[in-house]
């Protein structure tokens, strides 16, 4: 795959980028939200192709979104293509507990004048809409959403944490280890097929908005803005579809959508 500027950054609203820090923060939260996070693939049982060309031909021609793998790969020739210093990092997802479980996020430490930033586009609900700062110890502030990085001296990693009204969330660990294609190729096998893995039996979406974000755990839709957060219960397969296109900007039609509801749990669902 050669990748084209011109048509990623129509596919995103923008315009020319370069390799500044506000650059740096307009491409990971232009991705974020004209692409939405989701686990369609795995759901219905596919292993997402991370080969350039077939992520290209997803996210960016066809006009469908994907999980951390596919979001990552697809900014990682982003970063490339704009001449950012990045490498890509494997990450233990943490999700509140005290320790993290196999390296199954994909996402980017920046180097931009000498200072180490955090880029991902892909790690769907409880993530950062933008670019962080890797300092930890210190609050940072994006778009109404408080985090932090800290050092955990007993795993080796740096974590992520959220500020909740409970506290510090952890969110995930990374480390200095440089992954090779190999190692991102079997996390993605381990994220789509493993049954410890969230992914192939439940619906998780999301997509950021002007306003705060949009997101969809199986049944039940989570809209964040500063108005607060209101929840609603979709009733079938035409209403997911509705939700596909128009909250989540997706291309999939009505019979992607009914394979998708045959798949989602009967119980009732807490939003993602």
């Amino acid at each position: 795959m050669t990748f084209e500027v011109d048509i990623y950054l129509s596919r995103l609203g923008l315009g020319a980028l370069s390799t500044t820090e506000e650059d740096l923060h307009m491409l990971q939260t232009r991705q974020m939200q004209a692409i939405a996070f989701e686990n369609i693939a795995p759901l219905l049982g596919t292993v997402p192709d991370l080969t350039p060309g077939a992520v290209w031909q997803k996210l960016v021609l066809e006009g469908q979104g994907g999980y951390c793998m596919e979001q990552n790969t697809l900014l990682g020739a982003a970063l490339t293509a704009f001449g950012f210093e990045h490498r890509p990092i494997l990450a233990r997802v943490r999700m509140g507990g005290p320790s993290g479980g196999p390296r199954s996020h994909l996402a980017f430490v920046v180097r931009l004048r000498g200072t180490g930033w955090l880029v991902d586009a892909g790690f769907g609900g409880p993530g950062p809409r933008a670019p962080l700062k890797i300092e930890t110890g210190t609050e940072q502030t994006l778009l109404r959403e408080t985090f932090r990085f800290r050092d955990d001296m007993a795993a080796g990693e740096i974590v992520l944490e959220r500020k909740t009204p409970e506290g510090w969330f952890p969110l995930f660990g990374f480390d200095d280890m440089l992954p090779v294609q190999s190692d991102i190729e079997m996390s993605n096998f381990y994220c789509a097929r493993s049954p410890q893995s969230p992914f192939p039996s439940n619906l998780m979406m999301a997509r950021t908005t002007g306003s705060g974000r949009v997101s969809l755990f199986n049944r039940t839709l989570r809209q964040e803005n500063s108005f607060g957060v209101t929840t609603k219960e979709l009733e079938d397969a035409t209403a997911l579809h509705r939700a596909l296109s128009g909250s989540f900007l997706l291309s999939y039609g009505l019979e992607t959508a009914e394979a998708i509801w045959a798949r989602l749990p009967l119980e009732s669902s807490q939003a993602a």
